[in-house]
């Protein structure tokens, strides 16, 4: 995703129209479906477990299988939570960096706020490649001794970029490396929960319902998850802006700005 943020945001400014990163970013999508239609080898379900004699269940069934499995409900119950948080993150990360930027003195600000997209879209970038491996390795060092290591790890890692997101967010128009050290830190956490949580779906369902709950998983992490976040978070803030303008608490210089706006 941080590097999907780079290009669309580079290949917006060197095409002058924000709908150029649209247009860039399903490229990718393109060349990953080339690839799995060519490379992809899909094996019988269980085959590695040697259960490849097992028989599928209907779609009916799967869904009853899945519902009442509470492991799996909470999971993604939790996951989708994780999506929330990194979509809203994607959306008005930049933007509200970049106005902590603009009010600081321009000598004081470190970078570019032109720089800003690019930025975070590289801290996010790298972050995941850090996060999703750092997630695995835990786990599998972990679970060898402490069976019930892959959720603590998850909460600890949500727990753990709560924390330095905030503190990231807060130092924005104060210190904005500093801001960054911790935003990276923050995604880092965050993004443990990605491998871990694909683990655990694994050996929690049996391995012909794994498809459906696979397919399951993402599509309500997603539709309540990242898809809607923006729109709520912003919703949420622009009710909390007009309550504090409403009640005197934001400064006339910021109201003359959204007024031009």
């Amino acid at each position: 995703s941080g590097l999907g943020y780079i290009v669309g945001s580079e290949t917006a400014k060197a095409f002058g129209h924000w709908q150029w990163g649209l247009r860039a970013t399903p490229v990718a999508g393109i060349i990953a479906v080339v690839l799995i239609l060519v490379f992809l080898m899909d094996p019988p379900r269980g085959e590695s477990e040697g259960h490849q004699d097992m028989q599928a269940q209907t779609y009916k069934e799967d869904i009853v299988s899945l519902a009442k499995n509470k492991s799996f409900v909470f999971s993604t119950l939790a996951f989708t939570c994780v999506t929330f948080c990194t979509g809203a993150l994607s959306w008005w990360g930049p933007i509200y960096i970049a106005d902590g930027l603009k009010t600081m003195k321009e000598e004081d600000r470190g970078i570019a706020v032109e720089s800003v997209p690019f930025i975070f879209g590289a801290v996010t970038m790298m972050s995941g490649i850090v996060g999703v491996p750092l997630g695995m390795i835990l786990s599998t060092r972990l679970k060898a001794k402490y069976p019930r290591a892959d959720p603590v790890i998850c909460a600890c890692g949500i727990l753990t970029s709560a924390l330095f997101l905030t503190i990231g967010m807060i130092l924005c128009n104060i210190n904005i490396i500093l801001a960054f050290v911790f935003l990276f830190i923050g995604e880092v956490a965050l993004n443990l929960n990605w491998s871990i949580v694909a683990d655990m779906l694994l050996y929690i369902v049996s391995p012909t319902c794994r498809s459906t709950a696979e397919a399951i998983q993402i599509l309500a992490s997603h539709a309540f998850g990242d898809a809607g976040s923006p729109y709520l978070i912003g919703l949420v803030s622009d009710g909390l802006f007009d309550f504090l303008k409403a009640s005197g608490t934001v400064c006339a210089a910021v109201v003359a700005t959204e007024v031009a706006v």
